[in-house]
Formats: structure tokens, C-alpha cells, sequence
């Protein structure tokens, strides 16, 4: 009758790979994690992504009064430049 030796050399290859596989399932499982994001990531992104189109409106709405105010300050003076001199 085989010994329980016998056997475990033909189960070796099997036992030996089945850690290596298990590994690289979780390695592979952590890199899909990481790659898509969880709901938290995803919230997070979102959030960001709103904060940033709040600035940029608020950007916009800035650079448009300092345009007013320029052409309000600059009025004037171009107005007297125009006028034609006397010599």
C-alpha cells in the first residue's frame, strides 16, 4: 500500500503553484482597486471635480469686473487723447 509520501510527490506542482496563485490574484485584485477607485474615490473625484468649476466660474466673474473696471478707468483718459489739439 502507497505511503502518504508517495502521493505528496505527484500533489507537489499543485501545492507549490497554489500560494503563487493566490498572490497574484490579490495582486491583481489590488491593482484593479487602485485602477478604478472605490465609491469612496469616486466621491472624492467628484467633489474635486465640482470645486474646480466653482473656481473657474468665480475665475471667470473676476477677470470679467477687472476688464469693466479697466475700460471704466481708461475711459476717460483715451476720450481727452482723441480730442483734436490746438497748435
Amino acid at each position: 500500500m502507497p505511503t502518504f509520501w508517495f502521493y505528496l510527490k505527484d500533489l507537489m506542482p499543485l501545492v507549490a503553484t497554489i500560494p503563487l496563485a493566490v498572490v497574484a490574484l490579490w495582486i491583481g485584485n489590488r491593482w484593479l482597486r487602485l485602477r478604478h477607485g472605490g465609491a469612496e474615490v469616486q466621491a472624492d473625484i467628484e467633489a474635486l471635480r465640482d470645486e474646480v468649476e466653482a473656481l473657474r466660474r468665480e475665475l471667470a466673474e473676476t477677470q470679467e469686473r477687472l476688464d469693466f473696471a479697466e475700460r471704466l478707468l481708461k475711459g476717460p483718459r483715451e476720450a481727452h487723447s482723441e480730442l483734436p489739439r490746438s497748435s
